[in-house]
């Protein structure tokens, strides 16, 4: 209980300035972890759920080894789909670590609270689909260097184009690339999807009018919402 008190006192500023009085406060359930962050991120662009309310903070406690993979930055083993999809679209900041010693019953890995706010801007406007699609295919394949990872880019017929459109090194490995650099090559795949009337296939976590619209689905939020 001391541990806690101290911890909220502590971060009352991170978490409650800059936002609309909205929050998101909770200690996930580690093995769902993953998957309700992604969740939350891809309501970001629709205005869906907690954000249909406008820009509200995350105020969320992690297994490490998920928050490191939140917080991480390119050329680091931790770097990956999570963060590129979440640094996107929000400033991610881990406050404090707690080892497992202080829950009961006490788990084998340690947490992390971490607040992430939506940014008033994204990062990088991009269609928020093609971006999780490319980063979970060729995260999949993150020690090939580009050229080679790009071909599990199912459908496209010169995959290596993209590339090029995108003006990336294509001897990066996929651990390297900048988080614009991202945007440009999944901006570059959803033209490409959009001029054959191909599908990513995230459809379960997309509805159909988010997939093919014309354009960046994010708009910016005004900096006092």
């Amino acid at each position: 209980m001391q541990i806690c008190l101290i911890l909220m006192k502590k971060t009352y500023l991170e978490v409650y300035r800059n936002t609309n009085g909205k929050k998101l406060v909770g200690n996930l359930p580690f093995a769902v972890s993953t998957a309700l962050m992604l969740k939350w991120i891809r309501q970001i662009p629709r205005r869906e759920g907690l954000y249909a309310h406008g820009r509200a903070t995350m105020a969320l406690m992690f297994q490490k080894e998920v928050s490191d993979r939140i917080v991480a930055k390119p050329s680091t083993p931790e770097y990956g789909r999570l963060s590129v999809m979440v640094q996107q679209s929000c400033m991610a900041k881990n406050v404090y670590t707690l080892p497992g010693s202080v829950f009961v019953p006490p788990p084998k890995v340690s947490a992390v609270f971490t607040t992430i706010t939506p940014l008033v801007e994204p990062l990088a406007p991009v269609p928020l689909d093609s971006l999780e699609f490319i980063c979970r295919q060729m995260f999949g394949q993150r020690r090939k260097v580009l050229t080679n990872s790009i071909k599990t880019l199912l459908g496209h017929p010169q995959p290596a184009n993209l590339l090029k459109a995108s003006a990336i090194d294509v001897m990066k490995r996929p651990d390297a690339v900048t988080i614009p650099e991202w945007c440009a090559l999944a901006t570059a795949y959803k033209d490409w999807c959009n001029e054959t009337n191909t599908k990513i296939p995230l459809q379960k976590y997309y509805p159909d009018s988010f997939l093919h619209s014309p354009g960046p689905e994010y708009r910016a939020w005004n900096s006092e919402v």
